[in-house]
């Protein structure tokens, strides 16, 4: 295959992006593709699906390995097949006859990459898929399997937030198509027509200058002093979640629990914060468990007259209240049962990094950013003890070891930005079989 100069750009998001909504809880790659598109001659698309919409719904619990029953609807597969055909159409429409990147990101384009290819085999076509793949074992639950890995064969390239996910994609594609095969070098699908697709395992960047810029000015200042005052000297576990299809938000409250019961010392002197994002579908009933979580949890262990152990600020939060708990945290506890990326961990130590703060973060081991950040304190999202333990681990940390390990993952951070990010995805959109010797370089 020959290098491609791509004088164009098509973008196809299964999410919509507000352009103008401010960083707090941002989704950094969204954001910047959506920009990409508007910019120039580019086009962004929006291929959003109804939330209730149950084959993605399937799609998705299988893809976090949380398909555990045969599903009793097969006509749903008929409803992401037509959306997909109309969204093709949409990409075709909007096409001509420059070198064009049609760049789809989200689990429900898997389909476009072969109805795109059967009518425009000129097109480079990169498939973004951010959420975790998991092992084939579990993803052979999925009733449309073949299906879904036959429409995702259509893509030059296939991207994911890591290695254990690219690896998982390519033994998946080995074992359920007969007429895939799997090279070593390069990470390549081998098909039977001679075509090729390389996966490829990019975990997603942070906005560097924005993330920084959300933890200073006169308003975050006047923030910090107001959390100061209310915390009162305790100490700041912080939450922030973006709610993963995955979830996590449950056991961790659990391993609190745990945590108190068993350390009394504790009571009064730590505050557990949760921030949430907007609530994903289907999960009303599981904001209600959280909610009754927390309350029995405060009701067993709120000193007479004291603060409640945790508090919960659903829906998000402004920039500047962000920026302020970013500061303020003692810890970061983050336990998604299964992440490609914890997006939240890159601004945390950015910004204690840039406050000489002596932050820890507490990630699940199952959470690509724990691999990229091997200095973070790691927990079994399923092992409440565990978890427990890891807490205090970080609230007992030395502040100077703390502060070397925040300094080795700053580092780590800035050079992989969402910048860089982009900079590997369009390379290895133009050339699929260029070698990765080293690192992407940051882009300012």
């Amino acid at each position: 295959m020959r290098r491609r100069h791509l004088e164009r750009i098509v973008v196809v998001g299964e999410a919509p992006v507000d352009e103008h909504a401010g960083p707090a809880l941002r989704d950094h790659t969204g954001w910047l593709l959506h920009r990409l598109a508007q910019d120039g001659d580019g086009v962004w698309i929006d291929a959003s699906t109804s939330k209730d919409d149950r084959a993605l719904l399937t799609l998705e619990r299988a893809l976090h390995g949380q398909l555990t029953r045969p599903v009793t609807h097969p006509s749903m597969w008929d409803g992401l097949e037509a959306a997909s055909e109309r969204t093709a159409a949409q990409v075709l429409d909007r096409l001509d006859d420059r070198e064009t990147l049609v760049y789809l990101r989200g689990s429900a384009l898997a389909l476009l990459p072969r109805m795109l290819r059967s009518e425009r085999s000129d097109l480079a076509i990169t498939l973004r898929l951010p959420t975790p793949w998991p092992a084939p074992e579990l993803f052979a639950r999925f009733p449309w399997r073949s299906e879904l890995m036959r429409g995702a064969a259509g893509a030059d390239v296939i991207s994911l937030p890591g290695e254990r996910d690219r690896k998982n994609l390519a033994r998946s594609f080995g074992r359920y198509l007969d007429d895939v095969g799997v090279a070593a070098r390069k990470g390549a699908l081998l098909h039977a027509d001679g075509r090729r697709t390389r996966t490829l395992a990019n975990p997603p960047g942070v906005a560097v200058e924005e993330v920084l810029a959300l933890s200073s000015g006169p308003a975050v200042d006047r923030e910090v002093e107001r959390w100061r005052d209310h915390l009162a000297g305790r100490s700041l576990v912080l939450t922030v979640d973006r709610q993963h299809a995955s979830g996590g938000l449950l056991e961790q409250l659990a391993a609190i629990e745990q945590l108190l019961e068993r350390r009394a010392d504790l009571h009064g002197q730590v505050a557990f914060l949760v921030v949430s994002s907007v609530t994903p579908t289907g999960s009303l009933g599981a904001r209600r468990k959280l909610e009754s979580s927390i309350g029995r949890i405060n009701g067993r262990f709120t000193l007479p007259g004291g603060p409640v152990p945790i508090e919960y600020l659903h829906g998000g939060v402004p920039g500047h209240v962000l920026g302020a708990l970013y500061r303020l945290a003692d810890v970061l506890v983050v336990t998604p049962l299964l992440a490609g990326a914890t997006l939240a961990a890159k601004e945390y130590v950015l910004v204690q990094h840039a406050f000489d703060r002596p932050g820890r973060l507490v990630l699940s081991e199952t959470s690509g950013t724990a691999t990229e950040l091997p200095q973070v304190i790691t927990c079994n999202p399923y092992d409440l003890a565990g978890i427990a333990t890891a807490i205090a681990e970080a609230l007992e940390a030395d502040e100077q070891l703390a502060r070397r390990n925040l300094a080795a993952m700053v580092g780590r951070v800035r050079r992989h930005d969402v910048g860089a990010w982009w900079a590997l995805e369009r390379s290895v959109a133009e050339d699929p079989r260029r070698d990765i010797t080293e690192g992407p370089t940051p882009t300012r």
